[in-house]
């Protein structure tokens, strides 16, 4: 495993652990969900499994929870957060980037960055060409 990674995991476990003494204090934290990927889940449209449903929203948590734009997570960690196997994890994340609600990139270390996608954007860009 690389550094980057190791400090990657290392980073999102500090955040978990965050949230679990912002909850022991009582303290209520929010995550903003942008509307067209509740409106793609609650529509049905495309068919999202609750595999996918569940991954959407963690990366919803731990990229936008944390406001960032976009962010490194290795498929082995996403797994075991959720306690999916890995195979699971990584036919979901092709769907869910086939369908254009997260964006999948790599850095130049191979390790993968996910954002969540903005349709706005992507819709003006298809229909202005």
């Amino acid at each position: 495993m690389t550094e980057e990674l190791e400090q990657s995991e290392e980073f999102a476990s500090d955040e978990i652990n965050l949230d679990l003494n912002e909850q022991e204090q009582g303290e209520t934290t929010w995550t903003k969900i942008p509307n067209h990927l509740l409106n793609g889940i609650y529509t049905n449209f495309p068919p999202l499994t609750k595999t996918e449903i569940r991954i959407l929203l963690f990366l919803c948590r731990h990229i936008l929870g944390y406001h960032h734009d976009k962010r490194a997570m290795s498929l082995s960690w996403i797994a075991e957060k959720l306690e999916m196997d890995r195979s699971r994890v990584s036919k979901a994340i092709q769907k869910l980037t086939k369908f254009d609600f997260i964006e999948k990139t790599s850095d130049s270390k191979k390790i993968n960055c996910y954002k969540i996608a903005n349709f706005r954007t992507k819709i003006n860009t298809k229909n202005s060409g």
